[in-house]
């Protein structure tokens, strides 16, 4: 399964999406809801029958990994950039848009079994 962090210049929040529902759910949940620029988000998944979980960028140059039915970690703004430092305000129809989203992958193992 693959999400998006959202990447703003304000506020302050949790967000909290359910990924699949149904008897092996997985949650992800950030906090702040909306990253700032040079900040970090406190990124939480939880599937309660887990074994362990992985994120991902798409990329593949971040990876963070835990055992067990949740894992919590911190996620830099610089999140699945190659070349950090450089960033471009995302466009759509000429209008500029303040929030830049940064897709991820999620994979939960059960009993020797991974799906993403």
């Amino acid at each position: 399964m693959c999400v998006a962090l959202g990447l703003q210049g304000c506020g302050v929040s949790t967000s909290t999406v359910n990924l699949t529902a149904g008897p092996e759910p997985v949650e992800l949940t950030m906090t702040p809801g909306v990253a700032q620029s040079g900040s970090s988000v406190e990124l939480r998944v939880t599937s309660p029958a887990s074994d362990s979980i992985a994120i991902e960028s798409l990329d593949g140059l971040d990876r963070y990994w835990g055992k067990g039915s949740t894992l919590t970690t911190r996620l830099g703004s610089d999140f699945g950039d190659t070349l950090s430092g450089i960033r471009y305000a995302p466009r759509e129809k000429g209008r500029l848009f303040d929030v830049l989203k940064k897709p991820m992958k999620v994979v939960v193992c059960r009993k020797g079994s991974c799906r993403d």
